[in-house]
């Protein structure tokens, strides 16, 4: 029988890709929307796959390249990354 840390890793896989499903169903719907990009980039962040976070963020970027909460996505990638 797994032990409770093997099932609750489990879970939070399942939960994490069942979240990247949504936002990427939502970009097929609205590939224009900032909010899923970033928030997509930050599911990666909190993932730790740093590289697809900032391509998320990047996408936002090259058409704003003012978006707050784009830049803020950066930053926070950047800074997760230094660690």
């Amino acid at each position: 029988m797994p032990c409770e840390r093997t099932i609750l890793r489990r879970a939070k896989d399942d939960h994490f890709a069942a979240a990247t499903d949504c936002y990427n169903r939502a970009a097929r719907i609205d590939p224009y929307k900032p909010s899923t990009w970033i928030e997509n980039g930050q599911l990666c962040v909190a993932r730790g796959e740093l590289n697809k976070a900032s391509d998320n963020f990047k996408i936002v970027l090259d058409t704003d390249p003012n978006s707050v909460p784009a830049l803020v996505a950066k930053g926070n990638n950047a800074f997760v990354g230094s660690q």
